[in-house]
């Protein structure tokens, strides 16, 4: 189950804290999910708004006492990638490898898959 904390802790754990990996990277606001940008404020994909926008929609008080979901990273496990795929080839009637290509976008998203886990476990040590 994920974690829910009022919209105040959240700016403040964003103000206090440096190092944004510690920051939680993903949300749920009135059912919108908002992800962290650089700018350490949180930007909704599907509404194209700023969480922090939403203060200007609300009285402050209760803006800031609402609660925000903590989506948690649900990475199980790291997909191993496979160079050769067994097909069968119904011309042949037999079956045979086919080496499989990666492209560098697979590759890049394989090695930040992997380096977000082991930062995760990293954290997990501390």
């Amino acid at each position: 189950m994920n974690k829910k904390i009022k919209v105040i802790e959240l700016l403040n754990i964003n103000a206090q804290i440096e190092n944004s990996e510690k920051i939680p990277q993903k949300i749920k606001y009135n059912g919108d999910v908002y992800e962290l940008q650089m700018s350490r404020d949180y930007y909704s994909c599907e509404k194209h708004e700023y969480l922090t926008n939403m203060a200007n929609n609300k009285r402050l008080d209760i803006f800031l006492n609402d609660y925000v979901e903590i989506l948690e990273d649900n990475t199980e496990e790291i997909e191993e990638l496979k160079r050769t795929q067994n097909v069968y080839d119904m011309t042949l009637e037999c079956y045979h490898d086919i080496e499989k290509k990666i492209s560098n976008d697979e590759l890049a998203d394989k090695i930040n898959e992997l380096v977000k886990a082991v930062n995760k476990l990293r954290k997990e040590k501390e």
